[in-house]
């Protein structure tokens, strides 16, 4: 699987995603993004794209409402596509599957790496799911 992503950015180290996103295309603004924040994160992607860009919305992570004001998407002419992950689940069960298996097999093989942050012992099951909720 490869998206042909130039860069990927982590709003858990970057403080304004769209400052980044201007740094690293010299102040061009991307072409194209994929986000999945939501909140003001997604707004300040918004600040980020290039006139004309397509960003693909995925996933409402912060449970923030999105502060985008639509002379903001209209003056750069954008074009915002939302994907509801869960109905795509729902509708597609078999190609879920599919693509979990895949995903993995390529933990399994090495290919990827899960970012493991603590380990527990099952009794701490409670402990994990805690820590799973604070990050």
């Amino acid at each position: 699987y490869e998206l042909g992503a130039d860069h990927v950015i982590s709003t858990d180290v970057e403080e304004d995603v769209g400052k980044k996103i201007l740094g690293l295309t010299e102040g061009k603004g991307a072409q194209h993004c994929i986000e999945c924040v939501g909140g003001k994160v997604a707004a300040q992607v918004i600040d980020g794209l290039a006139s004309r860009a397509k960003v693909l919305c995925y996933g409402l992570m912060s449970g923030e409402p999105t502060p985008i004001l639509n002379s903001t998407i209209m003056f750069k002419r954008l074009v915002i596509t939302f994907f509801n992950v869960s109905l795509w689940k729902r509708e597609n069960q078999k190609a879920h599957e599919e693509f979990m298996k895949d995903i993995i097999w390529m933990l399994i093989r090495g290919e990827i790496r899960a970012n493991v942050q603590a380990t527990y012992a099952l009794n701490d099951w409670h402990q994990a799911f805690s820590a799973q909720i604070e990050s």
